[in-house]
């Protein structure tokens, strides 16, 4: 594996999960954009990005209708006066809940990680805290293999992007305004996010702009944009954009490149996940052979039946006699059933038993 074929924060991501040490790294990107992370025991804890600041929330905020952009301003100005953050503010304000603010936080937060991933001209250091001159980034707690997961999917999905969307500024209508078949909005066959982005595809506005629209994530809507156009859903409309030949060249040659980086974040993901299995226990090891993020959904499966346990002996005065005990009071959902396994010798799926889970609980008390 050639370093230099590697994103360079990948690289200092998984160099820092490796030594399970406290770090702040620090990224200018290739437009010239600083921004730091701090890391601690394999998880991005802190983050200063501008993708992810209190900026670019009040802007969600707005693009969302939650909030007007007079009510942001207003909200920048009491948090300086009353030295108050500015989510806290939001929350005070009845405008989204404490649980919807931390997920607009993190959704943020890990596109921010992933904004500076899978960028190869970044240029990545360790700094002292002292550097910071007392600046306080968003607070998060996102796992690294997660994040490495999630930039090997990206960059596997970008010689497609790149082929169908080669620029933001193409324009895709409905297939059929051009058919003339108009399907009942009931019958189309779509996920929730290729029905929201399908909705705003209408012939005149940029991907850019339909991202906009959406409040989502880039990526995310090239994503469900590729989705609608290779089930025909929608067409791009010729003349409305660029040089799409020319610019497609130009991207399918960027495109290329990440099929090395695929390969790349494969194999850190695997050594990443295989070196933290001992602490696992020895079934998630086993479990990594099969599947290499196979462990980590076990894990979290794990961590929510033992408190499921814990909580039927609060509410009855008794252990559960089995899984289907906590089932049938909805305390686990059937997937945390069949994740709450190992594997044994010859790969198949063996269930813990009341003993084990039993261990599994002191675990964590």
């Amino acid at each position: 594996m050639e370093s230099s074929h590697t994103p360079p924060f990948v690289r200092a991501l998984y160099d820092a999960a490796q030594s399970g040490g406290h770090q702040v790294l620090k990224v200018t990107d290739s437009s010239g954009n600083d921004s730091w992370f701090r890391v601690n025991r394999g998880r991005v804890i802190e983050i200063c990005h501008k993708a992810s600041n209190d900026d670019a929330m009040l802007e969600l905020l707005v693009r969302s209708s939650l909030m007007k952009g007079t009510v942001a301003e207003t909200l920048k100005r009491k948090s300086l006066n009353k030295g108050k953050p500015i989510d806290e503010l939001v929350v005070d304000s009845k405008i989204v809940s404490k649980s919807t603010m931390q997920q607009i936080k993190d959704s943020l937060n890990i596109e921010a990680v992933l904004e500076v991933s899978l960028d190869f001209d970044a240029s990545v250091s360790e700094i002292t805290d002292d550097a910071l001159g007392g600046q306080v980034g968003s607070s998060c707690s996102l796992a690294i293999p997660h994040l490495l997961k999630e930039a090997m999917r990206r960059a596997g999905e970008l010689p497609e992007i790149k082929q169908f969307i080669p620029a933001d500024d193409m324009v895709f209508s409905k297939a059929h305004h051009h058919t003339g078949r108009n399907p009942k909005w009931e019958d189309l066959n779509l996920g929730h996010l290729e029905r929201q982005v399908y909705f705003y595809v209408d012939g005149f506005r940029t991907v850019a702009e339909v991202a906009n629209i959406t409040c989502q994530p880039m990526h995310v809507v090239h994503r469900a944009l590729v989705s609608l156009i290779k089930s025909r859903h929608i067409v791009h409309e010729n003349g409305k954009a660029g040089s799409k030949t020319s610019q497609g060249r130009q991207g399918l040659l960027r495109a290329m490149s990440m099929l090395t980086v695929i390969v790349i974040l494969v194999g850190l993901a695997l050594s990443l996940i295989g070196s933290n299995s001992a602490a696992w226990s020895k079934s998630a090891s086993e479990a990594t052979l099969f599947n290499p993020f196979r462990a980590l959904e076990n894990k979290a499966a794990d961590d929510r039946v033992a408190g499921a346990i814990r909580l039927y002996q609060l509410m009855f005065g008794e252990r559960p006699e089995n899984l289907n005990d906590l089932l049938t009071e909805d305390l686990v959902a059937p997937a945390d059933a069949k994740h709450s396994a190992f594997f044994t010798s010859d790969g198949a799926y063996r269930f813990y038993d009341l003993e084990e889970t039993s261990d599994l609980d002191e675990q964590h008390d």
